[in-house]
């Protein structure tokens, strides 16, 4: 559907970039991503073409449906797939076909740094502290440019796991869990778990979990429901980027204690 955007793109299907088995290099690794924010151009608007540009010319990571990596650029390149097969933006698609059903009134997907209305601020923990929360999310695009809170990020994944956004067939498709996708650590606790298609699955000590985790300059937000979301729970924290460092491990181990909330099953 992309002819020549990805040099192998016609041994990759649309599954591989949905679960990050495509090999295809993770856009925002590259250092002409963030150069022009980290000189001080917070507010830049990304164009995403050059994000798949950028991963194009590193070449494949390893071949289609033999390996793991998570990359964004998977989420690039679905996004140009929708917009060519429907000939509307990915903006529109995602107002008029998620937002706007759902009712999500705090969703949006913003193409500017302003946010209006009362929010919260991002902030790196350097000496001064810097806040970050210009940071324009045009720099995720499709990989996670969506500005909500916590209620309406309930409610999506309340709808979808309970079939009302998509039909349960589709679902299903979503939550089936290619072996490849796990990163080779199935049930590992609560870094094991893997890639459905667009979801992913964590195991909790109190049973598994659907969601999404996702980190950007200034912000990490993770949400997760239980597979009917009867049971859901939503957080967000400053991040310094870096999933290794001590807020990242602090979150987790909040996650744990308000998803299972002493329980031993779900």
């Amino acid at each position: 559907m992309l002819p020549g955007v990805i040099s192998n793109g016609e041994d990759i299907s649309i599954r591989q970039l949905l679960n990050h088995t495509s090999g295809i290099f993770d856009y925002v690794k590259d250092p002409r991503t963030l150069a022009p924010y980290e000189a001080g151009d917070l507010t830049l608007i990304f164009d995403p073409a050059d994000g798949v540009r950028y991963a194009a010319e590193h070449g494949p990571q390893f071949v289609p449906g033999e390996g793991f990596e998570y990359s964004n650029t998977n989420y690039l390149l679905l996004a140009m797939i929708a917009e060519t097969i429907t000939g509307r933006s990915i903006g529109s698609l995602l107002r008029t076909r998620i937002f706007a059903p759902l009712g999500l009134g705090h969703t949006s997907y913003p193409m500017t740094s302003t946010i209006l209305g009362p929010h919260v601020h991002g902030y790196l923990a350097d000496e001064p502290r810097l806040d970050v929360t210009d940071f324009s999310p045009t720099v995720s695009s499709a990989s996670g440019a969506i500005l909500s809170n916590a209620g309406d990020l309930a409610r999506f994944y309340e709808a979808l796991l309970r079939g009302r956004l998509i039909p349960r067939r589709l679902l299903n498709e979503m939550q089936t869990i290619d072996p490849v996708a796990t990163g080779g650590i199935p049930d590992a606790g609560i870094l094991g778990g893997g890639w459905g298609l667009g979801l992913l699955r964590e195991n909790f000590p109190c049973g598994e979990a659907w969601g999404h985790d996702s980190e950007t300059l200034g912000y990490m937000t993770a949400a997760w429901s239980n597979r009917s979301a009867t049971r859901q729970v939503v957080v967000f924290v400053n991040s310094n980027y870096d999933h290794d460092a001590p807020v990242s491990q602090a979150m987790r181990d909040v996650l744990v204690t308000a998803y299972c909330g002493g329980s031993d099953q779900l």
